[in-house]
């Protein structure tokens, strides 16, 4: 049986129950109805025919002559009606109700309330249609507050007509609400919140105010009730739900409002009851026309026409939330809040891709990747999806670590990242290929965007109120941004990069754009305003010159991004706008609204109607142009803004781009010069400052010139263009520079970025001007300097020698070289001041290379390891340097093939070749990876030249200058020794090394202390065993005891302290050294070997010794003595001193006795050590005196080694002398 209806008690037995001393309120469950009603249903209503016919003294019978103030529409069972009558109580206070039993309630308790108190006298209720019938109650401007309390909020897009705030019903609620009267809104659906914001604050007459701003003006109250004091409210607390308010106060019409909004009223003059039905036969008084509300136009002043798309399409059922354009602007991907993407052609305006179907919720972000081949997509569902373009497939599953709403994606530039934002309180950085987590950065709030900057180096993301910049590498805070301030619960924070990473831009709830300096977080410049609702989306065009702000408020608009102005009428739409986005090229704007429409507009054609055809459209234009890469384009549309305002830098500055784009350099600088001195001469400070961002092109010319002059100072002096095949001296080089392609685009790059960059032109200069140099041995009629100068090499007869100077230009132009040297050809042979500089500077040049090819002609295809040792090359006295200098060095083989086929970049890391080098040389291989040239262990590099030869004699010596790093004078001519001699002579002067002295073989006539060839170093030098410091300390400890030693010890220490280091000029040596008188020379008979002699000798404290020499000496004992002196030498080395060489940075001091202990004195035992190592055996010299006094040495075949007999004989070592030998 079906349940019986229940009906409310009638007024009267309401009446009759409040008669009683306990009144009893009417129940609620007594009056249960639907939560909502449907208001274009039909409702048999008895409404007044104009707002003069009603008799409200039925409504509130103590108050005479009075209208109601307040308005509560839609007032449910009256909760905040009584809650505000007796706050109010000299207010009337009317709730508007459509359903017929919730009505009843309110009036049977109202009833009620007033038989037991008077505090409900100023309030009623009456049952109404308030979206139909609301001007027929109220006058114009009658009201000071409407309330629209947790209203119904109509959840599908078919249904959103019917919400209580529309454009339509906001003129009538503007006309019956009186100047600077409040609409109170609240509601606990947060997309119903956002739409009763949006439209309120897209109108005219309706100006958002801050809840705080209300309480301070004593509307605290009003406030709490909203609250809290109806049924939903309560229910809303109960469930610990949050609540979303929003009020908006009636203003005035001023000038620079463009409507006015006015609703007149004249309805029929006799009440009636009539169902909605009948509402569209409703006629004025006479019968003749409508009922209507007419909406006058203020007049203002004409206004640039209103932009319209050129397309709109229809992509989605519901929402789009989010577009992005592909690379190449041709295509777009939307993601709707249908749960689907798809990929359109916007030329065709055509589905060219999806939908892509993957995510369970509303799909909130979408992004292209660099190389257009895949887009990422993240939802409500916390999922971010990764699909490839090509096959519309997932590329693996969804990534599902965030546990909210996906807000945001982007992919880094290389598109080896993407970055995601969620409202769980995450940003998380994933490897885009693999899908793997790199990184999860923790912030404080919900994340609502996340960016790149342009170079990929640091992430931008917008929270609660902040914009926090971090390291893209490390995940550290570069920047924390206290961007907006406002107090919505979900606000949300939307950031772009301008393109050079320079500003960052950003949006918010707050309706306002700002502007940072992305280098320190400073705000530029006032924010832009203008928006009436919050921002939803945010783009930035291509070239910098406006953004576009999608918003709530049903438009998108467009800003100038140095001026901070809007820029022409606001792109109207029928809905909310969502997303906004610009085409790569500049010429499109997209943006996707709330009905799930994409709308299409040429920026052309907005800034064309904002601009007409002034030099700000034609700027703009041009900029577009240059984007496009329509550099002809772009280059007239600035000729017209010269034309237009001829006094402005910015069209010299868009003609200097356009000129740069089509590689027209010189003219391109010329523009940017003229540019420059329009910024020196502008009277605005801020144009002043904006030349500040600039390098005179002057300044950068110098750096390139001092860079130069720095680079070739260690350059040959020519070097052929392997390019061209052109040998070129140090002019054309510069010149060739100057010219090229590489120098005009980063002099552009320099000039326009301050402060000025040295590092660049360094590197710039340094690649450009690098060479390679050739290491051979010399065949017959190699092609030299007047064979090839001013003609190209790749044109000669490849015959001979001219083919290896052409394989190898064309190695090094393949390895990427620009200049290559050869010394056959490109050192001029005849000029001996060129020669002199070349010698003396080749090693430089080997060593300043930036690769050395060494050519072994002898050495076959295909070699095995052993080759290269049994080469000829590895015997000339030119390629000791011409191995050690170079930093990389190749070998190639008589095919120009790599030696061993070793394709490393560097054979001197290859260990095979280095080990081969290292036996056929007899040089480490530390020296031959990291040679240091200098006179350091001269000895053991005379040892590594002694086996080599050279053509001319002299150039033995010539060959080692580099090594040695000494300039000398190139004679050509001189004899061997006379090289040898001068070279030697430098290392020992500016040395003091007297290793050079240790050889064996003849002696040279340039002097007797030097050997007369090279050839004589092969003996490896003649190294004694050293005393370990077990028995130094015992010797040591024996002659600290004798006090004589002691003394003795001092005074020869003292002595050969003093004695200076060795001299050495005009072939004259003067030499420090100890000596030893002979006392017997005695040859041995029988034993000579062909013209040697052998000779056993003695002298004064030391013991007997042997010598082997082609010199035939004056036999003699002290039973028959010479007149002649014959000396037994020790050359005097400084370092027997036991003194640390400062210079040396290997030396270190020797493990001396810790101080403290028994018997130490640092001076006594450096002393007595020195005595001690004066006693071992040392190589000697044997001197003859000549008739001026002077000596010679007698070269001998074997090393002298001589010994003391006792070293407590210190007498013996007192004959201290400095000598000077011939």
């Amino acid at each position: 049986m079906p349940k019986r209806k229940r009906t409310a008690p009638t007024a009267a037995a309401a009446a009759a129950t409040m008669s009683n001393a306990t009144s009893v309120l009417p129940q609620k469950k007594h009056y249960r109805q639907r939560a909502h009603a449907n208001p274009f249903s039909d409702h048999s209503l008895v409404y007044p025919s104009s707002p003069d016919s009603i008799d409200w003294s039925t409504h509130y019978p103590a108050f005479v002559n009075q209208r109601p103030s307040f308005a509560d529409i839609g007032c449910g069972f009256g909760g905040l009606l009584i809650t505000l009558a007796p706050q109010f109580p000299d207010t009337l206070i009317i709730g508007l109700e459509i359903r017929v039993q919730v009505t009843q309630y309110v009036q049977d308790r109202i009833t009620a309330l007033r038989a037991t108190s008077d505090n409900y006298q100023n309030v009623s209720v009456i049952r109404a249609n308030a979206m139909k019938f609301l001007p027929n109650f109220f006058q114009k401007a009658s009201l000071t507050a409407l309330f629209f309390l947790f209203p119904d909020p109509h959840f599908k897009i078919r249904k959103h007509k019917a919400r209580i705030i529309s454009p339509t019903l906001l003129a009538e609620y503007a006309y019956v609400l009186a100047p600077g009267g409040i609409v109170y809104t609240i509601t606990d659906v947060e997309d119903l919140a956002q739409w009763m914001r949006a439209h309120l604050d897209a109108h005219p007459l309706f100006q958002f105010v801050e809840e705080q701003e209300l309480r301070n003006e004593g509307k605290g109250p009003i406030l709490d009730a909203v609250y809290s004091s109806t049924e939903e409210g309560k229910k809303v607390e109960r469930n610990a739900g949050q609540k979303w308010l929003a009020c908006f106060r009636r203003i005035e019409t001023f000038e620079n409002r463009l409507l006015e909004l006015d609703c007149q009223h004249e309805m029929i003059q006799e009440p009636a009851v009539v169902s909605d039905g009948d509402m569209s036969r409703f006629r004025r008084g006479d019968g003749s026309k409508e009922a209507s509300l007419i909406v006058r136009r203020r007049s203002t002043p004409a206004q640039t026409t209103q932009p319209v798309p050129t397309h709109t399409i229809r992509l989605h059922t519901e929402t789009v939330r989010a577009v992005a354009f592909f690379k190449d602007g041709r295509w777009i991907v939307t993601a709707s809040k249908d749960r689907t993407l798809r990929i359109w052609n916007v030329e065709k305006r055509a589905c060219v891709g999806g939908p892509f179907e993957g995510h369970s919720d509303v799909v909130t972000s979408v992004t292209v990747s660099p190389d257009d081949r895949r887009i990422a997509s993240g939802g409500d569902d916390g999922a971010i999806i990764i699909w490839n373009v090509q096959s519309k497939q997932m590329l693996f599953k969804p990534l599902e670590k965030h546990m909210r709403r996906v807000s945001s994606v982007c992919f880094s530039p290389d598109g080896k990242r993407l970055a995601s934002g969620s409202w769980d309180e995450t940003v998380i950085i994933w490897d885009a290929e693999t899908g793997a987590v790199l990184s999860t950065l923790e912030c404080w709030s919900s994340v609502s965007c996340v960016a790149f900057s342009p170079d990929g180096l640091r992430l931008a993301y917008g929270l609660y109120r902040n914009i926090r910049i971090w390291s893209a590498d490390n995940a550290e805070v570069q920047l924390d941004i206290k961007a907006h301030d406002n107090d919505w619960v979900y606000n949300s924070i939307q950031v772009v990069w301008s393109s050079d990473g320079r500003q960052l831009v950003s949006a918010s709830n707050d309706e306002t754009i700002k502007f940072w300096d992305s280098s320190n977080g400073s705000q530029i410049g006032q924010p832009c305003t203008g928006h009436t609702s919050s921002i939803r989306s945010l783009a930035i065009s291509p070239d910098g010159f406006f953004s576009a702000t999608a918003s709530d408020d049903y438009t998108v608009r467009l800003w100038d991004i140095k001026s901070h102005k809007q820029i022409a009428q606001p792109l109207k739409h029928a809905a909310r706008v969502f997303c906004v986005v610009i085409a790569p090229g500049g010429e499109l704007l997209v943006s996707g609204d709330d009905d799930g429409n994409v709308h299409l507009w040429s920026i052309e054609n907005i800034l064309s109607a904002a601009f007409g055809t002034g030099s700000s459209y034609f700027a703009h234009r041009s900029k577009v142009k240059l984007g496009q890469k329509l550099y002809a384009e772009a280059l007239s549309d600035a000729e017209k803004v010269i034309e237009l305002n001829p006094s402005s830098y910015l069209g010299y500055e868009l003609k200097h781009a356009a000129l740069h784009g089509s590689q027209r350099f010189d003219d391109a600088l010329k523009a940017f010069t003229i540019m420059l001195s329009k910024l020196d001469d502008a009277l605005d400070p801020q144009l002043r400052q904006l030349r500040q961002q600039y390098v005179s092109p002057s300044e950068v010319e110098d750096a390139f010139r001092r860079a130069i002059r720095a680079q070739l100072e260690n350059a040959p002096l020519r070097l052929i263009n392997t390019s061209i095949g052109r040998l070129c001296d140090r002019d054309a080089q510069i010149n060739a520079f100057l010219e090229s392609t590489e120098y005009k685009e980063l002099l552009h790059t320099l000039v326009i970025h301050a402060p000025l960059q040295t590092e660049p032109i360094k590197e710039a200069v340094a690649k450009y001007f690098s060479w390679v140099m050739l290491s051979h041995r010399w065949e017959r009629k190699e092609p030299l300097l007047h064979d090839i100068q001013g003609r190209g090499i790749y044109d000669l007869d490849p015959v001979g020698t001219v083919v290896k100077l052409q394989k190898f230009c064309k190695v090094a132009r393949d390895a990427g070289h620009r200049w290559a040297w050869s010394d056959a050809c490109c050192i001029n042979q005849n000029n001996n001041v060129e020669v002199q500089q070349s010698v003396n500077s080749m090693f430089v040049w080997y060593h300043y290379s930036a690769l050395t090819i060494v050519y072994l002609s002898d050495v076959p295809p295909s070699s095995e390891s052993g080759a290269l040792a049994s080469s000829i090359w590895n015997t000339r006295g030119w390629t000791v340097q011409e191995l050690l200098a170079p930093k990389v060095v190749l070998f190639y083989q008589a095919d120009w093939t790599l030696y061993l086929d070793d394709r490393s970049r560097n054979h001197k890391h290859s260990l095979a070749i280095t080990q081969e080098l290292e036996r056929s040389t007899g040089i480490s291989a530390r020296a031959l990876v990291d040679f240091r040239p200098g006179m350091r262990g001269a000895r053991e590099k005379l040892q590594w030249a002694s086996t080599r030869v050279t053509t001319l004699q002299e150039d033995i010596a010539y060959s080692l200058f580099g090594i040695f790093s000494v300039h000398l004078p190139v004679i050509y001519g001189e004899k061997r020794q006379n090289a040898l001699g001068r070279l030697l002579q430098e290392i020992i002067a500016h040395s003091g090394d007297i290793t050079a002295l240790d050889w064996v073989g003849q002696s040279s006539n340039f002097n007797s202390c030097l050997p007369a060839d090279i050839s004589s170093y092969k003996v490896p030098s003649c190294v004694l065993p050293s005393l370990s410091e077990r028995d130094m300390q015992n010797s040591v400890s024996l002659l600290r005891n004798d006090i004589f030693a002691v003394e003795s010890a001092s005074k020869l220490y003292t002595l050969l302290e003093k004695l200076s280091v060795p001299r050495f000029a005009n072939a004259r040596l003067q030499l420090p050294c100890i000596a030893f008188p002979l006392t017997e020379v005695r040859r041995r008979p029988g034993q000579d070997v062909d013209t040697r002699f052998i000779y056993d000798v003695k002298a004064d404290g030391l013991q007997d010794l042997l010598v082997i020499t082609e010199d035939k000496l004056v036999q003699f004992s002290p039973a028959r003595r010479t007149r002649r002196t014959f000396l037994l030498v020790r050359p005097w080395n400084r370092h027997d001193l036991g003194l640390i060489n400062f210079a040396d940075e290997t030396q270190s001091g020797e493990d001396w006795p810790e101080p403290g202990s028994p018997g130490y004195n640092e001076s006594t035992m450096r002393e007595l050590r020195l005595i001690v190592r004066l006693g071992q055996p040392f190589g000697g010299l044997l001197l003859a005196q000549q008739w001026g006094g002077e000596y010679k040495r007698i070269a001998s075949d074997n090393n002298i080694i001589a010994q003391v007999k006792d070293t407590a004989s210190i007498d013996d070592m007192m004959d201290i002398r400095m000598l000077e030998i011939l």
